[in-house]
């Protein structure tokens, strides 16, 4: 006769997590038009060395991230022909990437510039200059901080139900010399390993998802799932308020129920 074996019991704890991020208002700012030369300027037209402040708020505060930094950047070509713009994105000095784009004749342009893994006390600066001295300008710049794959220690490669309860999009600009025109949401990802299982952009509940070591819960739309990743998004327009812009829906609140063996 046959001996049965038990199955093995293998009790499991219930963790109950609110995941909370405050982001901060976008920093902006208009000023009177700044001349481009014709050659690789020594100093960056922009440049900022990131603070604590400048990053969004997070409970719990052993949350794990990839920080995220969007710039924009708007101006003029006031020529009466065409001419290239030339860029060169920097990361704590050194030359992360480079390229150039055409503006027609008294045309707007806009770049929105998006640096990948920054941290507090890392420096981000771009260059702007043109083929003809003194003709295209720039005079307004924008900064926020988005955060993507996001995941608490306790959820990694664990099974936990997930609610993304609360997403903006962000950031929104308001400044005189800001882009107007038409925008352009990311796709969220709200959980991306080899491929995607689900996008998203309102409120979403997902019975089970498995956080991955590499992108977590989620990947932010613009900047880590999509184009552009340490490089630029540019695009024109003959007035400024039809420069379009892009945003990410952003998640603020993602609540947890997460299931570990004992």
């Amino acid at each position: 006769m046959s001996v049965k074996v038990p199955i093995p019991y293998q009790p499991f704890v219930k963790i109950e997590q609110v995941i909370r991020i405050s982001l901060k208002t976008p920093e902006e700012n208009s000023f009177a038009p700044v001349l481009l030369p014709s050659t690789e300027p020594a100093v960056a037209q922009y440049s900022k060395t990131l603070v604590a402040e400048d990053f969004p708020t997070v409970s719990p505060s052993n949350l794990e991230y990839m920080a995220i930094a969007f710039c924009g950047f708007v101006g003029q070509n006031t020529a009466t022909a065409t001419r290239t713009i030339y860029w060169r994105m920097f990361k704590n000095g050194t030359s992360i990437a480079n390229g150039s784009f055409s503006v027609s004749a008294s045309y707007f342009y806009r770049i929105f510039a998006i640096w990948q893994g920054v941290a507090v006390g890392q420096t981000i600066a771009m260059k702007l200059w043109a083929d003809v001295a003194d003709v295209v300008n720039y005079d307004w710049n924008g900064f926020h901080i988005h955060l993507s794959r996001v995941v608490t220690p306790e959820g990694l490669n664990l099974p936990c139900k997930t609610e993304f309860q609360s997403l903006f999009g962000v950031p929104v600009w308001n400044g005189a010399n800001a882009p107007g025109g038409t925008v352009t949401p990311s796709s969220f990802a709200a959980h991306s390993c080899d491929y995607h299982l689900l996008y998203i952009s309102s409120s979403t509940f997902i019975d089970m998802l498995f956080p991955k070591v590499t992108y977590k819960l989620y990947r932010i739309g613009y900047g880590d799932n999509t184009a552009p990743v340490n490089s630029i998004s540019s695009a024109t327009a003959t007035t400024r308020a039809g420069l379009t812009q892009i945003r990410n829906w952003h998640p603020v609140l993602i609540k947890l129920v997460i299931y570990k063996i004992w």
